[in-house]
């Protein structure tokens, strides 16, 4: 539970994020830190692309009134990549990013597909990406609209500046919690997706291998994402 929402999926208006870095040290990381090494060396012999920097991870997450709040921990990304898919051993933290989801003037939602540089190539979501200290504000708390904006524009080329923002939302299922910022462009799909195809083709190794418009919630059906990502389709596109 996050507060009083199910785990099973939920998404929700937010207004507003209080995320503070601590100095913990993961428990789990610790009591699996061979399995962790292993784990990586292999995958990282799969994709050596991938590196092994530090993220946040939240613990202590809630939902109240109308605000996320949670302490973040730092990890390495190869404790992260082990503890996801190991069965998320440790159920009192969660993965909580930033996510950035444009709609287009013509009412259609903008969905990443994964490149094969990254551990989850050819998924499909909105652009987003982990927290990491460095997003922090001048109070201490994390920037995650700061955040959401830097990978929008890292992954897609699209500046949050040329966008009108939407609604803040909150979307999860299991261990993760995307904090999810609407963008509302005055162009169409198409248009977007050529300026977006034309960013990601001058990318040597890029984050995403491409990008498409989907304009109804069945159209995500049978394709591989996340079920975060899907309840937070579902939410925003008729079916």
């Amino acid at each position: 539970m996050i507060g009083d929402v199910p785990s099973d999926g939920f998404v929700r208006f937010l207004k507003g994020v209080r995320l503070f870095p601590g100095a913990r040290e993961w428990p789990y990381a610790v009591e699996n830190s061979d399995r962790i090494a292993a784990h990586w060396q292999e995958r990282h012999a799969q994709t050596p692309q991938m590196w092994d920097g530090r993220m946040l991870l939240a613990h202590g997450l809630e939902f109240r009134d109308g605000h996320v709040h949670g302490q973040l921990m730092e990890v390495n990304y190869s404790a992260y990549l082990f503890w996801r898919e190991n069965g998320y051993g440790d159920r009192s933290v969660f993965n909580i990013f930033g996510s950035a989801l444009v709609l287009s003037a013509d009412g259609a939602a903008m969905v990443g597909v994964m490149g094969k540089t990254t551990s989850w190539p050819g998924h499909q979501y909105p652009p987003g990406g982990s927290l990491e200290r460095g997003d922090a504000g001048p109070d201490g708390h994390i920037d995650v609209s700061a955040c959401l904006r830097r990978e929008l524009f890292e992954e897609t080329g699209l500046r949050a500046d040329g966008l009108e923002e939407g609604d803040l939302l909150v979307a999860g299922a299991g261990q993760s919690v995307a904090v999810v910022q609407v963008f509302h462009s005055p162009q169409t799909a198409g248009e977007l997706l050529q300026q977006v195809s034309r960013w990601i083709g001058k990318q040597a190794e890029p984050e995403l291998e491409a990008v498409r418009f989907v304009r109804r919630f069945s159209e995500m059906e049978n394709v591989p994402s996340e079920p975060w990502a899907q309840k937070l389709l579902q939410f925003v596109l008729p079916r």
